[in-house]
C-alpha cells in the first residue's frame, strides 16, 4: 500500500506516515513497531502533521476531511469530558468497557448506579474475606466522592462501614477494621448493628469493657424493636461471658466466628 508522507517527532524516536489504506500511523523509530493506527478517513490520506507540542495530529485526505487526532489518551478523555462532562454509568462501563470502575471525567459527578454497585461490592469483598481489598475499594469510592463534591450526600453510606466492620471483624481481621467500625457508630450512634459490630471488633482487639458496652446497647435496641430472639440470646450470652472474665478468643472461636460471618 502506498505511502505518501513520512515525517519524523522532534527527538526522532516516532515517525508519523499517511498512507493509501486510508490510515495515519504512529511508528517507533528504533524498533520499526506500530504504535498507534488512526482510523476514520473513508478514502486516502494525503497528509499528516505534527502540531508544534506534538500532543496532535492533523490529517487531510481524498475524502475531503481534515482530521484532528490526539496522541495522548489524557489529551484525548480530557477533550471528551470538555465536550460530554459526565461519567458511565454502572451499565455503560460493563457493556464498553469492563474492569474495575472509575470516573472518565474526575470533575463530574458518578452516576448513583455506579456508586450503589461499589458499596455492594465493598461488602460483598468484605463477606468473602477480602478485608484488605474492601478497605481500599471503600477508602478510593470515597475519595472519588470527596473530589467530586458527592461526599455529603453519598460519603456516609452506614451500610458499607457496617459491612467492612462486622465481616473484617469476623474474618479475624478486627484490627484492621476497627476504624471502619468507629466510622460506622459515628454516622449511626443509635444503630444496633453498626454497635453490635463495634462491639465484636473491641472484644476480638481486648477492649473487653468497649464491647460489653456495644453489645448491651445492642441488645437494648433490638428489644425495643423486637427483633429476632435468638440474635438478642446470643449477645446477651456473650455479655455473660465477657463478664465472668472469659477470654474472648474462647467466646469468639474459629467455628464461631465462622457462624458469624454467615449472619
Amino acid at each position: 500500500m502506498w505511502v505518501y508522507q513520512a515525517t519524523w517527532s522532534r527527538d526522532e524516536s516516532k515517525i508519523l506516515t499517511s498512507s493509501a489504506d486510508r490510515t495515519a500511523r504512529i511508528w517507533d523509530a528504533a524498533t520499526g513497531n506500530e504504535l498507534v493506527v488512526l482510523t476514520g478517513h473513508t478514502d486516502w490520506v494525503y497528509q499528516a502533521t505534527w502540531s508544534r507540542d506534538e500532543s496532535k495530529i492533523l490529517t487531510s485526505g481524498a475524502d475531503g476531511t481534515a482530521r484532528i487526532w490526539y496522541v495522548q489518551m489524557a489529551d484525548l478523555v480530557a477533550a471528551t469530558c470538555r465536550r460530554a462532562p459526565r461519567n458511565l454509568s454502572w451499565d455503560e462501563w460493563n457493556r464498553w468497557i469492563k474492569g474495575n470502575y472509575r470516573p472518565t471525567c474526575v470533575e463530574a459527578p458518578l452516576p448513583p448506579d455506579a456508586i450503589a454497585a461499589i458499596q455492594a461490592q465493598v461488602a460483598a469483598q468484605a463477606r468473602a474475606g477480602n478485608v484488605i481489598t474492601a478497605t481500599a475499594t471503600l477508602d478510593q469510592l470515597n475519595g472519588w466522592l470527596r473530589e467530586n463534591g458527592q461526599f455529603s450526600a453519598f460519603g456516609k453510606d452506614v451500610e458499607s462501614w457496617s459491612a467492612l466492620c462486622w465481616y473484617g471483624a469476623a474474618w479475624n481481621e478486627a484490627a484492621l477494621v476497627l476504624d471502619a467500625c468507629e466510622t460506622a457508630v459515628k454516622l449511626a450512634p443509635k444503630d444496633g448493628h453498626a454497635r453490635d459490630g463495634r462491639g465484636l471488633a473491641r472484644a476480638l482487639t481486648d477492649d473487653v469493657s468497649g464491647a460489653i458496652e456495644d453489645f448491651e446497647f445492642a441488645v437494648q435496641r433490638w428489644t425495643e424493636a423486637g427483633a429476632d430472639a435468638s440474635l438478642i440470646a446470643s449477645r446477651t450470652a456473650w455479655i455473660t461471658a465477657l463478664r465472668a472474665g472469659k477470654a474472648p478468643t474462647e467466646i469468639f472461636d474459629a467455628a464461631t466466628l465462622e457462624k458469624l460471618r454467615a449472619e
